[in-house]
């Protein structure tokens, strides 16, 4: 587009986009403030040793493009009124990191669609800011990202869930630690136990009446579904149930497998997520 550029015409150019679209276009770089006091990425290492005097500074990174982290409202409003958009840039992936994707066991990254053919992912850590004409210029290089409303939700649970993670009680994550172990290990498996984990929306946990004082803690097995859940669930649930060290502070921890048209609201409100790839990291630390 050229200067003097009329901003109906980067609000047509943006009107069928949505959140969890891609730019594929090195053109654009992520941008972060990094300190000289300790540099803790090789781009800002290098960043400082070009500057020695340099205190402070816009670290420029380029990668392969970027996803639309914004949602798609907000997106699509006039430029005039809202400007910005939030995007994360898509980073190199080798098979194993695109699995861990794929299987909803790395909530930092997100895979979608229209990255198939591509080995990226888009990483939530590094989201920044763009005014939407910089969108616009680069419409072509724009690729449809999630492909239909089932996924296009899967991306906005996704960004929800990196930021919106329950830090659970040390005692707790310290318990579940051999069943959160035999679901990594046992997820992507041909086995009985491997099909209804991978037919698992979502591991959900409710404490009650709350961590505080917690007389019993509740996991979800979150289904689509109440009819996908499969016939034996119940024995794959009192599996991993068993695996919970009961001896602490949580003796009280039960298990069940719900679709979400039997799951209340008020029970999905008032659960957590169980993010098994940050309950291993805090395990590592």
């Amino acid at each position: 587009m050229d200067k003097g550029t009329d901003p109906s015409e980067v609000d047509a150019a943006l009107a069928d986009w949505r959140q969890g679209d891609i730019l594929l276009s090195p053109t654009v770089p992520a941008i972060r403030l990094a300190s000289a006091a300790l540099a803790l990425t090789v781009a800002s290492k290098e960043l400082f040793a070009e500057d020695p005097t340099a205190t402070l500074s816009v670290v420029p990174e380029q990668f392969s493009g970027v996803m639309i982290v914004s949602q798609t409202c907000d997106l699509v409003r006039e430029c005039k009124d809202r400007p910005h958009v939030l995007v994360c840039p898509l980073v190199t992936a080798d098979s194993d990191l695109i699995n861990a994707v794929e299987k909803g066991e790395r909530p930092r990254f997100v895979r979608v669609s229209g990255l198939k053919s591509e080995p990226l992912v888009a990483d939530l850590d590094q989201i920044f800011t763009l005014e939407k004409t910089v969108l616009a210029e680069l419409a072509t290089d724009h690729r449809p990202g999630a492909n239909g409303d089932a996924e296009v939700r899967m991306v906005g649970r996704a960004i929800a869930n990196k930021f919106g993670r329950t830090a659970f009680p040390d005692d707790f994550v310290a318990a579940i630690s051999k069943m959160r172990k035999e679901i990594v290990r046992k997820h992507d498996k041909a086995s009985p136990l491997g099909a209804f984990l991978q037919g698992a929306l979502e591991i959900r946990v409710r404490a009650k009446p709350d961590w505080t004082t917690a007389e019993e803690v509740e996991l979800l097995f979150v289904f689509e579904w109440d009819g996908e859940i499969p016939l034996d669930h119940d024995a794959h649930v009192e599996s991993l149930v068993r695996r919970i060290d009961k001896s602490g502070a949580y003796p009280n921890v039960e298990g069940r497998a719900v679709g979400l048209d039997r799951l209340s609201a008020a029970t999905y409100r008032a659960s957590d997520v169980l993010d098994l790839d940050n309950l291993s990291r805090a395990e590592d630390n």
